[in-house]
């Protein structure tokens, strides 16, 4: 019997859920959620990478999640590219 993965008592299954919300808060808390489970929410890489092309931009960065999440290459899935790259200046 295999331990099912959760957050915060929450199952990946229903953080994965929460990514089709009609509530962008629940939307972003779920990709959160989704990013703190990490590479043991592998089935929720095809969602999260769905929820990039999301309307609401504090959603978007669900695309932390999905780096988290997607610590390897599946075939038929891909990765949207982050559509504002940052730059980092050091004093």
């Amino acid at each position: 019997m295999s331990a099912q993965v959760a957050y915060l008592g929450t199952s990946t299954a229903d953080w994965v859920g929460e990514l089709s919300s009609s509530d962008p808060l629940q939307r972003r808390l779920g990709a959160y959620a989704l990013g703190e489970i990490g590479p043991a929410a592998t089935e929720a890489v095809s969602d999260l990478a769905a929820a990039l092309q999301d309307p609401v931009g504090f959603v978007r960065v669900c695309g932390r999640a999905l780096r988290q999440c997607y610590f390897r290459r599946s075939p038929g899935v891909k990765v949207a590219a982050d559509p504002k790259p940052r730059s980092v200046s050091r004093a």
